[in-house]
Protein backbone atom coordinates (compact mmCIF):
# COMPACT_ATOMS: atom_id res chain seq x y z
CA UNK A 1 0.00 0.00 0.00
CA UNK A 2 2.92 2.26 0.74
CA UNK A 3 4.55 1.88 -2.59
CA UNK A 4 1.30 2.61 -4.52
CA UNK A 5 0.81 5.46 -2.31
CA UNK A 6 4.28 6.94 -2.80
CA UNK A 7 3.91 6.24 -6.73
CA UNK A 8 0.85 8.62 -6.62
CA UNK A 9 2.53 10.77 -4.95
CA UNK A 10 5.36 10.89 -7.14
CA UNK A 11 3.20 11.05 -10.48
CA UNK A 12 0.97 13.99 -8.59
CA UNK A 13 -2.40 12.09 -9.06
CA UNK A 14 -3.93 14.26 -6.84
CA UNK A 15 -4.24 17.13 -4.15
CA UNK A 16 -6.04 17.79 -1.19
CA UNK A 17 -7.98 20.74 -1.45
CA UNK A 18 -11.64 21.52 0.70
CA UNK A 19 -14.57 20.16 -1.19
CA UNK A 20 -16.50 22.72 -2.82
CA UNK A 21 -19.94 23.74 -2.54
CA UNK A 22 -22.60 21.39 -4.73
CA UNK A 23 -19.85 18.74 -5.13
CA UNK A 24 -19.68 14.89 -4.64
CA UNK A 25 -17.20 13.15 -3.40
CA UNK A 26 -16.06 9.15 -4.36
CA UNK A 27 -15.03 6.51 -2.33
CA UNK A 28 -12.34 4.83 -2.81
CA UNK A 29 -10.80 0.93 -1.74
CA UNK A 30 -7.51 -1.14 -1.59
CA UNK A 31 -7.42 -3.79 -4.15
CA UNK A 32 -4.92 -6.52 -3.38
CA UNK A 33 -3.19 -9.01 -5.99
CA UNK A 34 -0.61 -11.59 -4.66
CA UNK A 35 1.63 -12.38 -7.97
CA UNK A 36 3.23 -15.39 -8.25
CA UNK A 37 6.88 -17.30 -9.99
CA UNK A 38 5.86 -20.07 -12.14
CA UNK A 39 6.77 -22.17 -10.03
CA UNK A 40 3.90 -20.84 -7.90
CA UNK A 41 5.73 -19.37 -4.96
CA UNK A 42 5.65 -15.64 -4.06
CA UNK A 43 6.92 -12.89 -6.38
CA UNK A 44 5.65 -10.05 -5.42
CA UNK A 45 2.17 -8.85 -3.13
CA UNK A 46 0.53 -5.60 -4.65
CA UNK A 47 -2.02 -3.24 -3.59
CA UNK A 48 -3.80 -0.79 -5.94
CA UNK A 49 -6.04 2.16 -4.96
CA UNK A 50 -9.30 2.14 -7.45
CA UNK A 51 -12.03 4.87 -7.13
CA UNK A 52 -15.57 3.77 -6.56
CA UNK A 53 -16.84 5.55 -9.72
CA UNK A 54 -20.34 3.74 -9.98
CA UNK A 55 -21.84 6.31 -7.88
CA UNK A 56 -20.98 9.14 -10.54
CA UNK A 57 -24.14 10.35 -12.73
CA UNK A 58 -23.32 10.85 -16.66
CA UNK A 59 -23.30 14.72 -17.53
CA UNK A 60 -22.48 15.89 -13.86
CA UNK A 61 -19.44 13.33 -13.52
CA UNK A 62 -18.00 12.81 -16.45
CA UNK A 63 -19.22 13.16 -20.22
CA UNK A 64 -17.55 10.37 -22.30
CA UNK A 65 -15.56 7.10 -21.54
CA UNK A 66 -12.87 5.83 -23.62
CA UNK A 67 -10.18 2.88 -22.77
CA UNK A 68 -8.13 1.80 -25.47
CA UNK A 69 -7.44 -1.75 -25.94
CA UNK A 70 -5.57 -4.14 -27.70
CA UNK A 71 -6.81 -6.91 -29.97
CA UNK A 72 -5.31 -10.20 -29.82
CA UNK A 73 -5.52 -10.46 -33.48
CA UNK A 74 -2.77 -7.13 -33.46
CA UNK A 75 -0.74 -8.56 -31.14
CA UNK A 76 -0.61 -11.41 -33.00
CA UNK A 77 0.37 -9.58 -36.36
CA UNK A 78 2.91 -7.98 -34.53
CA UNK A 79 4.35 -11.27 -33.75
CA UNK A 80 4.35 -12.85 -36.67
CA UNK A 81 5.54 -9.88 -38.97
CA UNK A 82 8.70 -9.48 -35.85
CA UNK A 83 9.61 -13.59 -36.35
CA UNK A 84 9.11 -13.27 -40.41
CA UNK A 85 12.27 -10.43 -40.08
CA UNK A 86 14.12 -12.35 -37.42
CA UNK A 87 13.02 -9.53 -34.59
CA UNK A 88 13.63 -9.15 -30.87
CA UNK A 89 10.47 -9.19 -28.57
CA UNK A 90 10.58 -7.54 -25.36
CA UNK A 91 8.13 -7.49 -22.30
CA UNK A 92 7.96 -4.71 -19.57
CA UNK A 93 6.24 -4.67 -16.81
CA UNK A 94 4.16 -1.01 -15.74
CA UNK A 95 4.75 -0.04 -12.90
CA UNK A 96 2.12 2.86 -12.73
CA UNK A 97 -0.37 3.75 -15.24
CA UNK A 98 -1.60 7.54 -15.49
CA UNK A 99 -5.12 7.82 -16.23
CA UNK A 100 -5.67 11.55 -17.73
CA UNK A 101 -8.96 13.54 -17.58
CA UNK A 102 -10.93 16.15 -18.45
CA UNK A 103 -13.26 16.60 -15.46
CA UNK A 104 -12.89 17.50 -11.30
CA UNK A 105 -13.60 14.67 -9.89
CA UNK A 106 -13.31 14.65 -5.76
CA UNK A 107 -12.68 11.31 -3.79
CA UNK A 108 -12.06 10.84 -0.18
CA UNK A 109 -8.69 10.51 1.08
CA UNK A 110 -7.13 6.56 1.03
CA UNK A 111 -7.81 4.64 4.27
CA UNK A 112 -4.86 4.09 6.41
CA UNK A 113 -3.37 7.51 4.38
CA UNK A 114 -5.62 10.11 5.91
CA UNK A 115 -3.44 13.10 6.51
CA UNK A 116 -3.67 14.04 10.47
CA UNK A 117 -4.99 17.89 10.91
CA UNK A 118 -6.36 17.20 7.63
CA UNK A 119 -8.91 15.18 7.93
CA UNK A 120 -11.26 17.31 6.67
CA UNK A 121 -9.71 17.77 3.18
CA UNK A 122 -10.92 16.12 0.17
CA UNK A 123 -8.36 14.67 -3.12
CA UNK A 124 -8.74 16.31 -5.85
CA UNK A 125 -7.86 14.25 -8.61
CA UNK A 126 -5.51 15.37 -11.18
CA UNK A 127 -5.06 12.44 -13.07
CA UNK A 128 -7.89 9.49 -13.35
CA UNK A 129 -7.86 6.77 -11.18
CA UNK A 130 -8.86 2.81 -12.09
CA UNK A 131 -12.68 2.89 -11.52
CA UNK A 132 -13.54 6.00 -12.87
CA UNK A 133 -16.12 6.86 -15.79
CA UNK A 134 -14.14 9.67 -17.24
CA UNK A 135 -12.33 10.35 -20.84
CA UNK A 136 -8.90 7.54 -20.11
CA UNK A 137 -6.24 8.53 -22.23
CA UNK A 138 -3.98 5.93 -20.89
CA UNK A 139 -0.14 7.32 -20.01
CA UNK A 140 2.27 5.26 -18.47
CA UNK A 141 5.44 5.60 -16.44
CA UNK A 142 7.47 2.88 -16.12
Amino acid sequence: MEAEYDSLMKNGVFKLVKLPNGRDVLDNKWVFKIKHNSDGSIQQYKARLVARGFSQQPDVDFTETYSPVTRLISVRAILSIANQLDMGIHQMDVQTAVLNQDQDIYMKQPTGFVQKGKEYLVCKLENGLYGLNSHLDVGTKC
